[in-house]
């Protein structure tokens, strides 16, 4: 088995401008073995985290300080496959992936 590790290009944020517009969370091409998403502390609103299809109804809500951590185990996710929305302008996503060298 691998070591499960976090470098400097698998953590950061996503700002999202537009309240109800959806932004990619990272555009780097990485299978990963995990995440862990939180709504910065000083966000004004929850922001909305899935797919390509997320909505402030159909997204795993994040208020400001929430987290969600995830570990797959064996398996690996591409990053590039999730998205956030915000009820805010300027409100962020921050995190980080997990992934296994």
């Amino acid at each position: 088995a691998g070591v499960t590790r976090v470098d400097r290009k698998h953590f950061g944020s996503t700002q999202i401008a537009t309240p109800g517009t959806k932004a990619q969370i990272i555009s780097s091409p990485v299978r990963c073995k995990g995440y862990v998403w939180t709504g910065r502390p000083t966000n004004a609103g929850t922001v909305y985290v899935g797919l390509t299809n997320v909505t402030s109804t159909n997204g795993y809500s994040l208020v400001p300080g929430e987290s969600l951590a995830v570990f797959f185990g064996k398996g690996t996710v591409d990053p590039r496959d999730f998205y956030v929305q915000a009820e805010t302008a300027n409100d962020f996503l921050d995190w980080l992936f997990l992934y296994e060298v």
